[in-house]
């Protein structure tokens, strides 16, 4: 579960309000690392209230971390794994999440228990010294941990793309989505179409190149109408105009906007005008230029998954 400060419930929950426990504390010691391929994070938890410490000795109670991503819509939970009950340790592929990701941590009741209200504002006791609480209901909740993944901060233009299946295009002819609310651009071909472009793999000719310039600079026309997300916030690179973005910073290339509408303009030539086909060239790394090098990117992209066939 999430933490929610103005959920509801019939019984105190240790770290909802602070009233509900006076004089008692409940905090996690979280902390977490980014490597290639995962995002490794670990928690202590601790807390003063016997009842509870009690429950998780007796493995009646258990603290978990409830992972969440909103962009991917990744949730996970973790429990501890060893003999420790109070630390929960997990590892998170990189490419389950990207922007922010929250860690909830939470302890739960794993079995229906009577729950003592001694040690809990005087105020429940009203109800009786004890209540009921049936399995999966929450005795602690506690603020969750923010973190924000700049693991994408350098994802290859060529990522932005995927392949995707459409019945009711002609044979050999192809269709750009390129939505700046979406985080990628579709290609969409038919499935005899998408079969024949991938047998062109290590041919010499320019279908390949050709293909995913064409749909740069499709792409680059949506993007000069609508550059900015909310407003004046550049979108992160969870969003292929994020990832769009990052590369003009550093080909040095800006966006500027006009009475005829927006532009992409040279830093260091004067504020040149360049137009979006020069900038799709320099964004795909010259692809007419060095096509074995071009092809070589695509394929790895391929088999890496950053271009996954929708079947």
């Amino acid at each position: 579960m999430r933490y929610a400060p103005n959920r509801g419930f019939l019984y105190p929950v240790l770290g909802q309000r602070e009233f509900y426990y006076p004089s008692k504390t409940f905090s996690v010691n979280l902390d977490w690392d980014v490597s290639d391929q995962n995002i490794v994070f670990w928690a202590d938890f601790d807390l003063n209230v016997k009842a509870i410490n009690d429950f998780i000795d007796e493995q009646k109670a258990i603290c978990i971390i409830w992972a969440y991503c909103k962009t991917t819509s990744f949730r996970e939970i973790y429990r501890p794994i060893e003999k420790n009950l109070r630390r929960v340790e997990g590892s998170i592929s990189i490419h389950d999440v990207r922007g922010t990701i929250q860690f909830h941590p939470s302890i739960l009741a794993v079995e229906d228990i009577i729950f003592s209200l001694e040690e809990a504002n005087k105020d429940f006791l009203e109800q009786g010294d004890f209540v009921e609480i049936s399995k999966g209901r929450p005795l602690a909740v506690h603020k969750p941990s923010n973190g924000e993944l700049d693991v994408d901060s350098d994802r290859a233009t060529h990522d932005i793309f995927q392949l995707m299946d459409e019945e009711n295009l002609e044979d050999g002819t192809w269709e750009i989505v390129a939505n700046t609310s979406e985080t990628i651009i579709f290609l969409k071909a038919n499935q005899k179409t998408r079969n024949e472009f991938k047998q062109t793999y290590g041919k010499q000719f320019l279908d390949i190149p050709t293909l995913y310039l064409s749909a740069m600079v499709e792409a680059l026309n949506e993007f000069l109408r609508n550059p900015y997300i909310d407003g004046e916030e550049r979108p992160d690179s969870t969003r292929w105009t994020g990832v769009i973005w990052n590369k003009l910073d550093k080909l040095g290339i800006k966006v500027k906007s006009g009475y005829d509408g927006a532009n992409f303009v040279k830093h260091d030539d004067n504020n040149s005008f360049v137009t979006p086909f020069w900038v799709a060239q320099k964004l795909l790394e010259s692809p007419l230029c060095d096509y074995n090098k071009f092809l070589e990117k695509i394929q790895v992209n391929q088999e890496q998954g950053t271009n996954n066939d929708t079947e």
